[in-house]
């Protein structure tokens, strides 16, 4: 009997590849065709700031269209328009938590006998802990409903700084109870990370990459377990997407500097209020679930996270600090000191400094023609911290740019030549592609692009967007993206089919520049639904703000976090300046201080004026990709340290 709970099973059916359809006139076509300067795209003119304010509009009309798609995705309605077949049907939100639900309840040794893929954990008071390689570089830690001895009122009540994040936010504090018994299994170590646990996930994993961990628990100590292992697990596997789902965990004792690093460090997380026995058991079997099964554990689910707010809750970190500090809520027009010369002289220096190099590259020429802030004191990362705290260690793969750095730079040069550069007319497959087979859709009107390649060995799929392809289609985002458009349209999902040969992914990895990463947001959001045994990662930059706050809400529970990179003053994210728009999760500021050090800040870019926004910062070849290419640290800004809740 098939197991349809299990992530990416491979004795999952498996679609058939698509054909290329020929209708004619097709708007899209799988040919390369670069035009235009470097990345300045053309119907993204440089003065034009009109032109956004027509493209917010139309990104506000696309919503009207985007609606109906959001509203059954979130009310976990497909089910009435398509007949089941396996758990995929109810949507991601319940198949990761029905994932939860059976590692986490079935007891030690019925889990899914994997033998050396798997191993139990013991932890004390009976107690055990279960780790698996659950699919292709992928970890499952699952943390038990262990009781609390002693008095259950007041074990959240002393708390105690958290030594793993002790070099990134020292003043963050947990329960003393919760580190004390998470600490029987890694070790107290502040810089390093032993202990059985680690040993466990050594041996099950074998020395193969990992690319997604998720750490699941029930209970005020399995559900802080969890919380705490997703954290640990994002510093100490740098280059891993992290998932946290708890159940009846109360989240107590973690301070506010905890719940900003969880913010940060996190990908996807649930935070659900019910315990796992208000749902339908899991059979306990290890074969895995008849449809039957399926169904009745799915009904239950999606009547327990449907109800009144469950859900917008199950995706709110609680004691969150603002997102700015409140003396630096926007940018003063005089703390920015404007560039020498026009925007036109520093645009052709620039060019002239790095045309004809063999990689891209930030130069002091280009450096020149970027504004800078005068006064950074309210944003600015620490410098120096008391004992025993610690400044976040450099690093070739420190923690959120090293996730990145691939993906970034596939959306950056992804439409060059061989050697990176944008040549205008190549055709050589880019570098950054790492020789992967790929299909370029380009709209022929618009000028935008998109990729869509395939890694066979990790079972990955990538999708990379270029600036203007989505506003061709925006009236229709859903159906472009299936091929179940009726136009004869080749869509995303038929050209991954053409390049994976009708395999699914287990990974898909999204990343777009500009009005791309606005693409790469839907994109993300339509892939967790299509695939929802994969685990979807978004990286952008200089993207706008994509929709409301329901759009944010659904973003979260479908795919959890964006790395949203922004340069400076870069004119973009500022967009559209209209009212409702939010970031979907808080951007990652790459700031200029006025002694030209760049610094990765994970603080969001306060407001500033539209007029006081460049569109010369928006620029990834010679800023976004350079500079988080040679980041060796994240800043953590010191407001965030020192702030005390009210």
């Amino acid at each position: 009997m098939e197991d349809p709970t299990l992530k990416n099973d491979p004795k999952m059916s498996q679609p058939t590849a698509v054909d290329t359809p020929t209708a004619e006139p097709n708007p899209v076509e799988s040919t390369k065709s670069i035009k235009g300067e470097k990345r300045r795209s053309k119907c993204c003119d440089a003065k034009s700031l009109q032109g956004f304010a027509i493209a917010g509009l139309i990104l506000l009309v696309g919503g009207i269209f985007v609606t109906p798609f959001i509203v059954r995705s979130v009310a976990y309605d497909r089910q009435n328009a398509y007949p089941i077949t396996s758990v995929d049907d109810y949507g991601p939100v319940i198949v990761e938590t029905m994932q939860a639900i059976r590692y986490t309840s079935s007891p030690v040794g019925e889990k899914s006998g994997l033998g050396e893929k798997e191993v139990v954990v013991p932890w004390g008071d009976g107690s055990s802990v279960f780790v698996r390689r659950d699919t292709l570089n992928s970890l499952y830690v699952s943390f038990p409903n262990k009781p609390i001895t002693g008095s259950a009122e007041d074990w959240s009540t002393t708390t105690a700084p958290v030594p793993f994040l002790n070099n990134y936010i020292y003043t963050a504090q947990a329960p003393l109870r919760l580190i004390t018994e998470f600490s029987k299994l890694t070790g107290s170590g502040v810089n390093n990370i032993t202990g059985p646990l680690t040993r466990a996930i050594t041996k099950v994993m074998g020395g193969e990459r990992i690319l997604w961990v998720t750490c699941s628990g029930e209970g005020p100590l399995g559900g802080g377990a969890a919380i705490l292992c997703g954290v640990s697990s994002a510093l100490y596997f740098p280059a891993t997407s992290v998932d946290v789902i708890t159940f009846n965990t109360p989240w107590k004792g973690f301070n506010p500097q905890f719940a900003w690093a969880f913010d940060r460090f996190i990908s996807l997380y649930y935070f659900w209020p019910f315990a796992m026995l208000e749902v339908p058991a899991p059979p306990q079997n290890v074969t895995g679930y008849n449809l039957t099964e399926v169904r009745a554990l799915s009904e239950g689910l999606k009547s327990r996270t449907t109800q009144g707010d469950t859900l917008q809750q199950a995706v709110l970190i609680p004691h969150l600090p603002p997102q700015v500090p409140t003396n630096g809520q926007s940018i003063a027009p005089d703390n920015i000191q404007q560039p020498n010369g026009t925007y036109e002289e520093t645009t052709a220096a620039c060019y002239a400094s790095y045309i004809g190099r063999s990689v891209y590259g930030d130069t002091p020429v280009c450096n020149a023609g970027s504004p800078q802030i005068i006064n950074w004191d309210p944003w600015a990362p620490v410098t120096s911290v008391p004992g025993p705290g610690q400044l976040p260690p450099e690093s070739d793969c420190p923690p959120i740019v090293c996730r990145s750095r691939q993906y970034i730079d596939m959306s950056c040069t992804g439409f060059g030549d061989a050697t990176g550069k944008n040549t205008a007319y190549s055709t050589d497959p880019p570098a950054s592609l790492m020789g992967l087979p790929h299909v370029t859709l380009e709209h022929p009107r618009s000028g935008g692009d998109a990729i869509v390649a395939w890694n066979e060995t990790s079972k990955e799929a990538f999708f990379c967007s270029r600036p203007c392809w989505f506003l061709q289609t925006i009236q229709e985002p859903c159906r472009r993206l299936s091929d179940r458009n009726g136009e004869g349209v080749q869509s995303l999902e038929a050209a991954l089919y053409s390049v994976s040969g009708g395999e699914d992914p287990f990974f898909i990895s999204i990343s777009g520049f500009s009005l791309g990463g606005a693409v790469s947001e839907f994109s993300g959001v339509w892939a967790a639904h299509r695939w929802p045994r994969a685990h979807v990662f978004i990286a952008t930059q200089g993207a706008p703000k994509t929709g409301n706050e329901e759009f944010a809400t659904l973003f979260k529970a479908s795919v959890g976090n964006v790395y949203r990179f922004v340069f400076n003053l870069d004119e973009v994210p500022a967009v559209p300046p209209l009212p409702g728009y939010v970031y979907t999760r808080q951007p990652i500021w790459i700031t200029r201080q006025l002694n030209g050090n760049f610094s990765v800040l994970l603080n969001p870019r306060p407001d500033v004026s539209l007029s006081e926004t460049t569109w010369y910062d928006h620029w990834c070849e010679v800023f976004y990709y350079p500079i988080l290419q040679n980041a060796t640290s994240i800043g953590v800004p010191n407001w965030v340290i020192t702030y005390q809740e009210t």
